[in-house]
């Protein structure tokens, strides 16, 4: 009977503590959406207040990320475009400002069936539609190397998109010209999957956290994460100090 007293006092306990953290990041959000027209800063301060987000329930996170995004586009109205690193990196080369597709899918801005920007998504979201470049396949031509680039390096030549996702590019050089292929690609951690030619999203895919990431020719790279070795090899490498010779099959007991 004791140890069911507890038990029910802790429930109670913590269940108190996650109301109390809903509660709280309402407020901040409620706080910050009617200050985001007369003081956009303090909107943003407020939060990134919300330590963790994840944690809020659905609704909740979505009022946050909606409302994030307003504060951006608020804050920074100035924005010229929006570029991640593979593409920033081919338009310091080139000049030009284009999109890698297969990178591009893992921001989730894509739409599944049009392989285009989601500007449905982008509009919900907040962002403005014209800080988002071109869409281009890998094996696109992005441009010739600029003049400054040229004098560096003593030639000219022009730069090809490769997919940008190493994923991407992994799966492109599996040797198999085979259709039902399934695939292990093993860096910082490692991913299983196949190629598929459409999406799949239904709810049962979300459940079981597969996720569809573009691939070559428009394909799908339907995969999960396995986790299993990154964190092996981490652990591996903190007690290396301690137990260099400690053997690995043993992480796995």
């Amino acid at each position: 009977m004791r140890h069911l007293l507890i038990l029910i006092l802790l429930l109670s306990t913590l269940s108190f503590i996650g109301c109390k953290d809903e509660s709280e990041a309402t407020y901040l959000i409620d706080r910050a959406e009617s200050l985001l027209k007369s003081d956009p800063d303090s909107s943003l301060i407020l939060l990134d207040s919300i330590a963790v987000p994840d944690n809020l329930s659905d609704k909740l996170l979505a009022r946050w990320c909606m409302l994030s995004g307003k504060v951006a586009d608020t804050l920074y109205t100035d924005l010229p475009y929006v570029l991640l690193i593979p593409d920033y990196f081919n338009f310091l080369l080139t000049g030009r400002k284009v999109t890698e597709y297969t990178n591009a899918s893992t921001t989730q801005l894509l739409h599944p069936e049009t392989k285009e920007w989601d500007f449905e998504l982008i509009d919900m979201l907040g962002f403005p539609r014209d800080i988002f470049t071109e869409i281009k396949l890998p094996g696109a031509i992005v441009g010739e190397l600029t003049e400054e680039i040229q004098k560096k390096v003593g030639f000219c030549c022009k730069v090809v998109l490769p997919a940008t996702h190493d994923t991407g590019s992994a799966v492109v050089a599996v040797p198999s010209n085979e259709e039902d292929v399934l695939y292990i690609s093993s860096g910082t951690w490692s991913l299983m999957g196949t190629e598929l030619k459409e999406a799949i999203c239904t709810k049962e895919s979300m459940e079981k956290n597969l996720t569809n990431e573009g691939g070559y020719d428009y394909r799908f790279r339907y995969l999960k994460n396995i986790m299993g070795m990154w964190m092996i090899n981490s652990a591996k490498k903190e007690i290396a100090d301690v137990v260099p010779q400690f053997p690995i099959s043993q992480f796995t007991k």
